[in-house]
């Protein structure tokens, strides 16, 4: 199934530990789920022995995260962030990656990522064996660098560029993907 469910876009989730720490670590079962309110979900499996993963206990605890939109450029520090440590220890420390406070965020977001979004934790739901987390989407943050004029109307705010986004996706066991060649269909009326 993981091998035809492509591409999956890579939820790359900070939270804070315990001991004020930042745990950051990639998920691909990730998706937007609706707009008003914006919704997100993401789909977090268990540790090897059974227990809950960090992450998931951490935004149970806190309820703030905040979900990166990686660019492929990040994929080597993705990759790495998914090594498993000991709680409390910072995959930010092991990826070597800076973090910058957003105003009214109650979390940093990741320097060189190209988008963040703070979440906060709407519920929980085990669904086939996996955490389900649902949560909404308080505020956006996107880079100018990847931003574009909008086609609809110089009204409408700017938009990302899919191109110079170069989002990471995840395909199967260990391979990963980028776009390769957008293109556009009008819809039809």
């Amino acid at each position: 199934m993981t091998h035809t469910i492509t591409p999956r876009p890579v939820a790359w989730i900070l939270t804070r530990n315990e001991n004020a720490t930042y745990n950051l670590a990639p998920f691909s079962y990730f998706q937007s789920i609706g707009s008003q309110p914006p919704t997100v979900m993401v789909s977090i499996g268990f540790k090897h022995d059974g227990t809950k993963k960090d992450t998931q206990i951490n935004i149970e605890r806190e309820r703030d995260y905040v979900i990166h939109i990686p660019s492929t450029s990040l994929a080597p520090q993705v990759n790495l962030s998914a090594k498993p440590l000991a709680y409390n220890e910072s995959e930010t420390e092991l990826c070597n990656l800076e973090t910058t406070t957003v105003d009214g965020w109650p979390l940093p977001r990741i320097t060189q990522a190209p988008v963040a979004f703070h979440c906060q934790l709407s519920e929980v739901n085990v669904i086939a064996g996996m955490n389900v987390i649902f949560g909404e989407l308080k505020e956006v943050w996107i880079s100018d660098e990847v931003l574009m004029p909008a086609p609809m109307s110089d009204d409408f705010p700017d938009l990302p560029d899919p191109v110079k986004l170069d989002p990471l996706a995840r395909l199967g066991y260990m391979s990963y993907a980028r776009l390769s060649h957008p293109f556009e269909l009008e819809r039809p009326s």
